[in-house]
């Protein structure tokens, strides 16, 4: 086997996506792309089919709100815990705007 399948690749998160279209000033130094996220969750977390009830993801370190995005676009809940002011800011910022 060539191990091929073992990798998922996904380029840095575009400004396009950073910025939701450019409505949200996003100056976070590490946003992760939401399709990495996306993939993540989807690895390990139930369905809502499986349990019965809409998954709910916690993210203790939510920076910009990538995993809320993509909890957001598999349709779970999210609970986003974040220490930093500013990225609380740019997180809710870009979850309404997603």
């Amino acid at each position: 086997s060539d191990g091929g399948g073992r990798f998922f690749y996904q380029p840095k998160a575009s400004q396009k996506e950073r910025t939701v279209d450019g409505k949200v000033k996003n100056v976070h130094p590490t946003v992760k792309p939401v399709a990495v996220m996306r993939h993540l969750i989807s690895l390990v977390c139930p369905t809502e089919a499986t349990l019965g009830y809409v998954p709910t993801v916690l993210d203790p370190f939510s920076g910009s709100g990538s995993t809320a995005l993509a909890a957001k676009d598999l349709g779970f809940n999210s609970i986003m815990i974040e220490i930093d002011p500013a990225s609380i800011q740019i997180a809710k910022e870009r979850f309404f705007e997603w």
